[in-house]
């Protein structure tokens, strides 16, 4: 019996040190070496993403974009152009930890990125599609309408894995808060 406590106690501080030292150093432990940066999403996030079976992931919609279903989260309107929005985007999610561009069409909007999981490296592979929001009226007696914006979708899905126990979701409304900070910020 002592000698299993001795284990499990000795394992349980290898697996300490290993995550403190991930976190120190804001690397992930060389066991991300075996699963290499996976190619961008072979998808448009433009059109509701079907959920690959097995696969969890979380979506961000523009209110009223995901026609096809609810997404996790809505995403807000900001009141920014959209190349404002793609510029501020990238420099907000690429100064989150573990977080590296695998592609990025500026023009398009699009941006592809992967962040690590601490420890063992797994890569979670996320897109981000900045889009123009046309003005809504905001009151039709007064005639007032809002200055036209831009939002963005925000697909965040695991590679690895059957289950994420709601780290995706949990990435995206981080992510979005990140970003609503920041542009109450310019």
């Amino acid at each position: 019996m002592n000698r299993v406590l001795v284990v499990v106690l000795g394992l349980a501080l290898v697996g300490l040190g290993a995550f403190g030292w991930a976190a120190s150093t804001g690397r992930p432990l060389p066991t991300a070496d075996l699963f290499p940066d996976p190619s961008p999403l072979p998808l448009d996030v433009l059109d509701a993403p079907e959920a690959v079976a097995g696969t969890p992931q979380a979506l961000a919609c523009p209110p009223e974009a995901c026609a096809d279903g609810e997404p996790d989260v809505e995403s807000p309107v900001f009141a920014l152009t959209p190349a404002a929005l793609f510029t501020l985007a990238r420099s907000t999610f690429t100064a989150q930890p573990l977080v590296t561009v695998l592609d990025e069409d500026q023009a398009a909007g699009r941006l592809d990125l992967v962040q690590r999981t601490p420890i063992l490296g797994f890569p979670e592979v996320i897109r981000v599609q900045v889009v123009p929001v046309e003005p809504a009226i905001a009151g039709e007696a007064s005639g007032e309408t809002q200055a036209s914006g831009a939002s963005v979708f925000l697909l965040s899905r695991s590679r690895e894995g059957a289950w994420d126990l709601g780290d995706n979701g949990a990435r995206v409304r981080l992510w979005l808060g990140a970003l609503e900070r920041a542009s109450r910020s310019q």
